[in-house]
C-alpha cells in the first residue's frame, strides 16, 4: 500500500536542497532533480516583471527542449492557478507538439509582484486523479521556494519601504484623489501632502503619481 504524502517532510528536503545552491544555474539543476522525483521528465520556470505594464514577454529557464526555451514567449494577461493540458484550452508550457503526453502549469504572483510560472511535462502517463492534489501543492511550493532562493542568489529588486503616512497617501492617490482632497481627508496641509508625494515619487523612481500608485498596487504595497 503506498505511503501517504508527507508534505512537511518533502518541503523541508526541497528547501534544504535549494539552500545549498549559490547561483541561478545551480537552482535550475536542483529543480530538475526535484521535478524528476515527482515523475516528470522536464520543467520550465518562467518570470515576468510586474512592470513596465506593457511588457508581455516571459523569460524561461529549465530543462524543456531548447527549441521551446528559445522561442519568444509573449502572453497577454496571465491567470494565477493550476492548469492541466488536457482539461483546458491553450496552456503555457504545453509540449504536445514536442512528443510529450501530459503536463501541467502553475502560475503565481511572486513576493515582489512578478509573475512566476512552473511548467512540467512527461512523455508517458496522464496525470491521474490521485496525483492532482499533491502535484498542485508541490508545484506551488516549488514556485515559492524558487522565488525566495532566486532573490537570495541574484539580490533582486531593492525593497521599497513606505512609511504609514506615505502608504495612506498612496492609497488615496490610487483612488483618484488630488492633493487638496487627500489633505482634507487626512487633516493635513496640502503642502505636507505634496511633501509625502514627492518622497513617494522618489522611492518609486516614478515621473508621475499615476505610475507610482500603479506600481505600488502591483507590488502589493497598498
Amino acid at each position: 500500500m503506498p505511503q501517504p504524502f508527507d508534505v512537511m517532510h518533502w518541503w523541508r528536503d526541497s528547501n534544504a536542497t535549494f539552500d545549498d545552491c549559490q547561483s541561478p544555474a545551480e537552482l535550475v539543476e536542483a529543480t530538475s532533480g526535484l521535478i524528476r522525483q515527482l515523475g516528470f521528465d522536464c520543467f520550465a520556470h518562467g518570470r515576468r516583471r510586474p512592470f513596465p505594464f506593457s511588457q508581455t514577454r516571459i523569460r524561461f529557464t529549465g530543462s524543456y527542449p531548447s527549441d521551446w526555451l528559445a522561442q519568444v514567449n509573449e502572453h497577454g494577461p496571465l491567470r494565477t492557478g493550476w492548469h492541466l493540458w488536457h482539461e483546458q484550452g491553450p496552456v503555457i508550457g504545453n509540449l504536445h507538439g514536442f512528443g510529450y503526453a501530459s503536463g501541467a502549469t502553475c502560475i503565481t504572483r511572486g513576493s515582489e509582484g512578478d509573475w512566476q510560472l512552473l511548467c512540467v511535462a512527461r512523455y508517458k502517463k496522464p496525470i491521474d486523479a490521485d496525483e492532482r492534489l499533491p502535484l498542485k501543492l508541490q508545484l506551488r511550493s516549488l514556485l515559492d521556494l524558487l522565488d525566495e532562493h532566486l532573490q537570495r542568489v541574484e539580490g533582486r529588486y531593492p525593497t521599497i519601504v513606505l512609511s504609514d503616512r506615505e502608504a495612506e497617501v498612496l492609497r488615496w492617490l490610487a483612488d483618484g484623489e488630488c492633493s487638496k482632497g487627500i489633505a482634507a481627508r487626512l487633516q493635513l496641509s496640502e503642502h505636507t501632502v505634496n511633501f509625502h508625494i514627492k518622497n513617494i515619487l522618489r522611492k518609486f523612481d516614478s515621473p508621475n503619481r499615476t505610475l507610482a500608485a500603479a506600481r505600488a498596487a502591483a507590488l502589493g504595497l497598498i
